[in-house]
């Protein structure tokens, strides 16, 4: 897994054999982001919004490109997102 953090959300590059592993997957992670910031800040409840934007790479070189540079991903505004998580 490839990530970048935001200021207001997170760009994550993740493999999945099919559509639920990655909602599975995604829902553990967002799970698991929220305990450690609910901990730092002594709150409770949730952290990320409930959704988020997919963008499935095609090809071997695009995913290899977005791994080596996070700045060549697409904003919100640009279309979407990698499972961009808000």
């Amino acid at each position: 897994m490839h990530y970048s953090i935001q200021s207001d959300h997170v760009h994550m590059v993740v493999e999945a054999g099919n559509a639920r592993d990655l909602a599975c997957g995604l829902k553990a992670i967002a799970a698991r982001f929220a305990r450690g910031v609910n901990r730092v800040f002594h709150r409770g409840g949730r952290v990320l919004a409930d959704h988020c934007h997919v963008h499935v790479l095609q090809m071997p070189r695009e995913a290899a490109g977005v791994c080596r540079d996070p700045t060549l991903w697409p904003s919100e505004g640009g279309g979407g997102g990698w499972a961009t998580a808000k």
